[in-house]
């Protein structure tokens, strides 16, 4: 039963509102995502930021601030699950852009702000090693990766040896 007598900011509930209406319109698969910050991370830091530790735990403040975002969207209950799902389905929305990124580098020749290798970095060890994302959830197999590296580095030395 959550702690009727804590009340939630207005600013984290206006902040928590944005938050979410962002994932509903960046579906993963049919899948609310979340977009730029993670929502976990959003959460706690409101929580933290505006000393809500002092007044109730995390899970009343969950509570009571699931009841305030259930006000705007009933099919909502938020909950710490549900917000590691659209987590999650972020990173997958994020490494999917970037194998989209490493296929353009070499099938359009398209180049971006951000090196092929950072991108492959941020791909194989963030994404994939760090937050456990598969080859099968980014529409991926290992060995396009290899693929995609090993062409993109013969085409750059292709380059430079033209120079010399």
């Amino acid at each position: 039963m959550p702690d009727t007598t804590f009340t939630v900011p207005a600013v984290v509930r206006s902040g928590m509102v944005r938050k979410i209406s962002e994932s509903f319109y960046t579906l993963v698969d049919g899948q609310p995502s979340s977009r730029g910050m993670p929502m976990e991370t959003e959460v706690r830091y409101y929580y933290n930021y505006y000393l809500l530790h002092e007044r109730a735990t995390f899970e009343t403040f969950l509570s009571a601030l699931s009841l305030d975002i259930s006000k705007k969207f009933p099919t909502v209950n938020l909950t710490l699950e549900w917000i590691q799902r659209c987590d999650g389905m972020g990173r997958i929305n994020s490494a999917r852009n970037l194998i989209s990124n490493l296929r353009n580098y070499i099938d359009k020749a398209q180049y971006f702000h951000t090196s092929f290798w950072d991108i492959l970095w941020n791909l194989t060890e963030v994404y994939m090693k760090k937050f456990g994302v598969t080859c099968a959830e980014i529409g991926t197999t290992s060995q396009e990766i290899k693929s995609l590296s090993w062409s993109y580095l013969l085409k750059e030395c292709k380059i430079r040896v033209k120079d010399l």
